[in-house]
């Protein structure tokens, strides 16, 4: 398959070329897009089976399982939607998939890229890149539990994307900032480790999947229990594999929860930002880690920014300081 084609067939002329548009700009894969009002337009197009064809359901016919691969279908009924509803298969070749044809563009996105991860060959020369510099990891560790850890680097993360493209990760089993938890059905972390072991030439397409939006940061939801499961060989390949994608300029990955392995995850960091607060405890406890890390060999402790919570409305400003020196 020498290029790729999406093609949209919609009666609707101006939802055509809205869609047309904001795939143009949204979507990494490079497609060339055609867009037709019917399908007599389908007719003389070559690659039909390598395509993938966005059709509305008022024009969809059986016959073009025939033509056309990969087939998704814009339903206008809610009644017939189902979130769940697995893929129709007509046979091993063809993948017919329905999805709401009224819904929010990153959701329709992502059944597009769902599409995508099933369709083989897939041309992946010229995918989009929004950097082409070393994507700096900023990691948030606390000995203290009670420093407000995820809510910190959370709002570190949003200011931080202001100013450039941030991915937030957050193993909190128990997160309790609902703007980022992961519903039950919500894919997570957890899948995007799972898919990275199984199939590591689309991760890039399935890390776009799963990524969500919170205004200008980008974010993947966070897992239940399940995230307990995952050690640092984890999370190391992971950030290793995002910043392969160059899909983002920094992450900020919130370790809220303990795991085998987790000095050697530090270890990644950039920057590592460590929380306490002024009472004896949080105190000690923050002694012994940083005693800790200071006895193992190669810990570069110069990378570690410690503030009380009772500042954090400075730490940004703390962080680019600790930047520009760097640079």
């Amino acid at each position: 398959m020498n290029r790729n084609l999406l093609i949209i067939c919609d009666p609707d002329e101006t939802f055509c070329k809205k869609l047309d548009s904001f795939l143009r700009q949204e979507i990494r894969i490079p497609f060339e897009i055609k867009g037709f009002t019917g399908v007599e337009g389908l007719k003389n197009l070559e690659n039909k089976s390598d395509a993938l064809l966005i059709i509305s359901e008022k024009l969809f016919l059986d016959k073009l399982a025939a033509e056309f691969k990969n087939i998704l279908i814009l339903d206008e009924e809610p009644a017939m939607v189902a979130e769940n509803e697995p893929d129709f298969r007509v046979n091993n070749d063809v993948i017919i998939h329905h999805t709401p044809k009224y819904q929010s563009g990153d959701c329709l996105l992502r059944s597009i890229l769902s599409m995508c991860l099933n369709i083989p060959g897939l041309n992946k020369t010229g995918v989009r890149t929004y950097t082409q510099n070393k994507m700096r990891v900023i990691g948030f560790y606390t000995p203290d539990k009670t420093c407000r850890q995820t809510a910190e680097s959370l709002r570190f993360a949003k200011t931080l994307a202001e100013k450039e493209r941030v991915l937030y990760i957050n193993n909190d089993a128990l997160c309790e900032q609902e703007e980022i938890r992961g519903s039950e059905n919500e894919e997570n972390i957890c899948d995007l480790v799972y898919f990275l072991g199984c199939d590591k030439e689309k991760f890039d397409i399935y890390l776009e999947k799963v990524t969500k939006r919170l205004g200008s940061l980008f974010y993947i939801p966070s897992a239940a229990g399940a995230v307990r499961d995952l050690d640092a060989e984890d999370y190391i390949s992971l950030l290793r594999s995002i910043e392969s994608s160059k899909s983002f300029e920094s992450v900020v990955i919130d370790y809220s929860e303990s795991f085998k392995g987790l000095i050697d995850a530090l270890k990644e960091c950039d920057t590592l930002i460590i929380l306490y607060d002024r009472s004896e405890e949080s105190q000690n406890r923050l002694k012994l880690f940083e005693d800790e890390l200071n006895s193992i060999e190669g810990f570069d402790v110069l990378r570690i920014i410690k503030f009380s919570i009772n500042e954090t409305d400075s730490l940004f400003v703390r962080y680019q300081s600790m930047i520009h020196k760097g640079e």
